[in-house]
């Protein structure tokens, strides 16, 4: 499984959460997505939206990968759409940068 595409779009509300948007795994799966940061020194990482804390008191997320391979090279993609989108670029496709304009989420 590849990421083959994500669109991030910086957040304009201050706060912990600095991006959002949707990844895409082998051009068929789309997930939506949160690029946090708390600005304490440990960096942005990502999430996805509509964790709940179970009965335990440890936080679920709603989607989770099987592996930890997965896991990592995906929320990696992500982070480095999230790094060059600082930089004016915002969305990756196929692995290549495309330089377009943000658009307008539908919602």
């Amino acid at each position: 499984m590849e990421v083959t595409e994500v669109k991030l779009y910086k957040s304009k509300k201050e706060g912990i959460v600095k991006a959002f948007g949707k990844a895409t795994l082998d051009n068929e799966l789309s997930l939506d997505v949160l690029v946090m940061d708390k600005m304490d020194g440990n960096g942005a990482w990502v999430t996805f939206p509509n964790g709940k804390t179970g009965k335990d008191g440890k936080y679920y997320l709603p989607i989770f990968f099987k592996t930890k391979e997965l896991d990592q090279a995906f929320k990696s993609k992500v982070l480095e759409a999230y790094n060059t989108e600082l930089s004016g670029v915002s969305t990756y496709t196929n692995n290549q940068p495309v330089n377009k304009p943000q658009e307008n989420l539908p919602f």
